[in-house]
């Protein structure tokens, strides 16, 4: 089995984009409650999915996207998201 430190940056970041949050991971990565996510999700800002059985799901890239907005660079956001989906 390989560890994180196996991967190079392209094969994180690749496999992140692929990858759908719950919302208490996402409010992990902004340090908010997963109802003030929801409540974002039907507000319109931030972009999300439903499951089969209505739960809602938040795109990684999306959530990547934001982090590198607000600042961050490519590395530092995919760590970010990494730690708040352990």
């Amino acid at each position: 089995m390989r560890k994180l430190n196996d991967y190079d940056d392209n094969d994180i970041y690749a496999a992140l984009m692929s990858r759908v949050m719950k919302p208490y991971e996402v409010a992990r990565v902004f340090s908010v409650s997963p109802s003030t996510v929801t409540r974002w999700a039907m507000d319109g800002k931030l972009t999300s999915c439903r499951t089969l059985g209505g739960h809602r799901r938040f795109y990684a890239q999306v959530i990547i996207d934001i982090l590198i907005a607000d600042g961050l660079n490519v590395n530092e956001a995919c760590a970010v998201v990494l730690q708040a989906t352990r």
